[in-house]
């Protein structure tokens, strides 16, 4: 299996994981305040993010630069775990008169 596949599939399992546990944080945080506090904090939210119009070339805007961060993120993440399993792979072992020809 080629190492970038491996560090891709290594990253999306990383970066789920920690998604997975900033939403159990929220959770947990929210299920400690209490429902009317959540509603509050909805109703809050609501009002500032939801009910103002917005056109939607502002809010495509902020899609596409939402999701380049995402996906700059993961590919930052996928180059160093590439380099890491580079460094650790074990070297490649050559012929010492191959001339170029991969078999003979």
């Amino acid at each position: 299996m080629s190492q970038n596949l491996i560090a891709r599939v290594i990253a999306v399992v990383l970066l789920g994981v920690f998604f997975g546990a900033y939403m159990n944080h929220d959770y947990q945080k929210w299920r400690r305040s209490g429902r009317d506090q959540f509603l509050a904090h909805e109703a809050q939210r609501f009002d500032r993010m939801i009910s103002p119009v917005r056109p939607f070339g502002v809010v495509a805007t902020g899609a596409v630069i939402g999701v380049g961060f995402l996906v700059g993120l993961y590919e930052l993440v996928v180059f160093g775990l590439s380099a890491v399993l580079k460094s650790t792979a074990p070297p490649q072992q050559t012929q010492a008169d191959n001339r170029g020809i991969p078999f003979r």
